[in-house]
């Protein structure tokens, strides 16, 4: 399952209100219970730079950067979670 999917079954699945990314951590969906690390490994750079890549945004202009920005997940045919932000 590709990496943006698997996160966005995770805040269905954890009923989340958002999803936190950092670079070294493990992902954390916010939900109403409490924050909830929802993958075994952390996060690489390279592997939060092909999301990023993924979502249509181009983290190399500034990749020391702290940002946060909305996403809106248009509905893939593979893709078995949609979500809009």
């Amino acid at each position: 399952m590709p990496l943006v999917d698997s996160l966005l079954a995770a805040i269905v699945r954890e009923d989340g209100e958002s999803l936190v990314l950092h670079v070294g951590e493990r992902p954390i969906v916010v939900a109403a219970g409490g924050p909830v690390e929802v993958a075994s490994a952390t996060l690489t750079l390279q592997a939060m730079d092909a999301l990023l890549t993924e979502l249509g945004y181009d983290s190399s202009h500034d990749a020391d950067a702290r940002w946060t920005f909305p996403v809106a997940i248009a509905a893939r045919p593979e893709a078995s979670v949609v979500s809009t932000c």
